[in-house]
């Protein structure tokens, strides 16, 4: 059996990546179950002024695409990092009202979870650390992920939900 190296393992972990980021783009499909007889009132979309929603909207583009970028070398991923640390810290000082704290906040939290993902998947190629870890780190990305795009009135990937 034949061991890869490491540069073999990045380019596995690349790939690794990248369609963990595709699949939970891509949404999961809803669950199957009955549907409730109470009627859920519709999330609010969060009230933002536009400087904070292109800032912030901006910002998360930047940590999406820094979390792209994870696997790369460090002269690609810090490039990356610095305009997304860039953006998330813009984010936060510019943001007055309380929803565009919470927003502002879900996208620092977001940052944070895609930096410590890095050193997790690094965990994960030294093998100390199996499958089921690296697919708790994933998810855990994803749930962030999700609750910054929620924080900024954007949709959340998958299905179209129907309409009536």
């Amino acid at each position: 059996m034949r061991t890869l190296n490491r540069a073999g393992k990045l380019g596995v972990l690349a790939s690794l990546l990248s369609l963990c980021l595709v699949m939970s783009a891509a949404g999961q499909p809803a669950p199957r179950t009955a549907p409730s007889k109470q009627t859920s009132s519709p999330v609010a979309k969060p009230v933002l002024s536009k400087e904070f929603s292109d800032v912030g909207n901006d910002a998360f583009d930047s940590i999406d695409g820094l979390s792209t970028v994870t696997s790369k070398p460090d002269s690609i991923y810090e490039v990356a990092r610095l305009a997304a640390d860039r953006l998330e810290e813009k984010s936060w000082r510019i943001a007055t009202g309380e929803s565009e704290k919470k927003a502002a906040d879900a996208i620092r939290r977001y940052y944070v979870e895609v930096v410590e993902s890095r050193a997790k998947i690094h965990l994960f190629l030294m093998g100390a650390r199996d499958k089921k870890y690296l697919h708790s780190v994933f998810k855990e990305l994803n749930v962030k992920r999700n609750a910054a795009l929620l924080a900024l009135g954007r949709p959340l990937p998958g299905p179209a939900p129907p309409s009536e």
